[in-house]
């Protein structure tokens, strides 16, 4: 049996401008970042939550390495502007004091079959794709409250992640109709 659990949520919402060209992009982007992490799940007593909202710039984009191989970087800065960490069992919630939020990234895309991007013939090949991430917090402590007379508070912390993503596509494409 497992005792102990955690979930992890992170949503990116972008809005920007290419400055660069269509077949050599470089993405400057206004970024919204929303984490949260939900610690020790499968115990709702003593449950643990931090819910952080970032705003931020990024700049992304790929260069083509040959007919088949594409590179895609990334790199951003964003300031934590709202957050909140609580325990599940207690009411009171411990609001963020600001933070930041750093994050690089670079991945490969493996096309097999380039040549059909407007997906006019039945494609039976597989993409494939991986990125290594890393994101950096520099997190404030939050604000004291009192549970049961004692005063809890989320401490200033600096943590360092490591991801690495792994994709395949499968193309089930269809034929313009004449």
């Amino acid at each position: 049996m497992i005792k102990d659990t955690s979930g992890i949520l992170n949503l990116e919402y972008y809005l920007g401008s290419n400055l660069g060209s269509l077949e050599n992009p470089i993405l400057l982007s206004f970024a919204l970042y929303l984490d949260g992490y939900d610690l020790v799940q499968n115990n709702p007593n003593h449950k643990l939550n931090n819910k952080m909202s970032f705003v931020g710039i990024d700049i992304a984009g790929h260069i083509t390495i040959n007919k088949n191989i594409d590179i895609e970087y990334k790199a951003g800065y964003s300031y934590l502007f709202s957050g909140v960490y609580w325990i599940r069992s207690y009411a009171n919630k411990s609001y963020l004091n600001g933070g930041h939020r750093f994050e690089v990234s670079i991945g490969m895309l493996y096309r097999q079959n380039r040549d059909n991007l407007i997906q006019t013939e039945v494609n039976k090949k597989l993409d494939f794709y991986t990125r290594f991430k890393v994101i950096y917090y520099d997190i404030n402590a939050s604000d004291v409250i009192l549970i049961n007379s004692k005063p809890i508070n989320y401490p200033m912390s600096k943590n360092l992640m490591f991801m690495l993503e792994f994709g395949i596509a499968s193309h089930f494409n269809y034929r313009i109709f004449h």
